[in-house]
């Protein structure tokens, strides 16, 4: 096996049209668009599918393919092989390790995160979220440890923008609730009491962004654990 390449494998159909796009010819615009939404560093091919499609390789790529290994396997050992995902973009197929790219549910997303290791600073976890939030008209907050530290409250203060808000929540003490309506006379609260059993902690904003808070808000607060978020578009909110 040769060397593992920081990129990902895409079909036949999607290989066709990156170079049609690559060359400014006609292509299709949502294919293209999903394929970039998609996109890793690199598309990991070989000779053989350069062959296969008969898409013009330069001999100068060609060479470097022979020379790292890239020649005649197939798509599913190109990207079990060569690739650190493990997994083929496709238009159509969705069995793994294909990825249909043109399936809105598709569970596979590729999303905006941030990962924090102990000790570093989260300023920019912060301002990300205060930036989000600026202009939401409702949030929902749901940590079931959340008023296990004071310093949770005053988090949300730096966050959440101080004008109307509705804010779902459930697992937040009365003290906590008190104190941030008296930090902002128009926040909003609502406690759902079906929010529950829940491993994960989240941040959701008018119900089509979701933040993944894996720790929690409190390492989001304190650096003396790792902290990840994720940012994701959802459909339809989870709660």
């Amino acid at each position: 096996m040769g060397k593992v390449i920081n990129g990902v494998v895409i079909d036949d159909d999607l290989f066709h049209e990156y170079h049609k796009f690559q060359k400014g010819e006609g292509f299709d615009q949502k294919k293209i668009r999903q394929l970039l939404h998609y996109y890793k560093k690199s598309i990991v091919s070989n000779i053989k599918q350069y062959e296969d499609n008969d898409v013009e390789l330069p001999v100068n790529l060609k060479s470097q393919m022979a020379h790292s290994g890239l020649r005649r396997q197939s798509l599913e050992e190109l990207a079990e092989n060569c690739t650190l995902y493990k997994i083929i973009l496709s238009s159509t197929k969705d069995t793994f390790p294909y990825v249909n790219i043109m399936d809105d549910k598709q569970r596979l997303e590729n999303n905006y995160s941030a990962s924090f290791d102990m000790a570093e600073p989260r300023e920019l976890a912060i301002k990300h979220l205060k930036s989000i939030c600026l202009h939401a008209k409702k949030v929902v907050l749901y940590d079931r440890y959340f008023s296990s530290k004071e310093r949770n409250v005053d988090l949300i203060k730096k966050i959440l923008p101080q004008k109307n808000l509705e804010i779902i929540c459930n697992d937040i003490n009365d003290k906590h609730i008190e104190s941030m309506k008296q930090y902002c006379g128009q926040w909003n609260f609502t406690k759902n009491p079906q929010m529950t059993n829940r491993h994960d902690r989240y941040l959701i904003v008018d119900d089509k962004l979701e933040i993944i808070l894996t720790s929690g808000f409190d390492h989001l607060n304190d650096t003396s654990g790792d902290f990840t978020y994720i940012v994701r578009y959802v459909e339809a909110p989870r709660f």
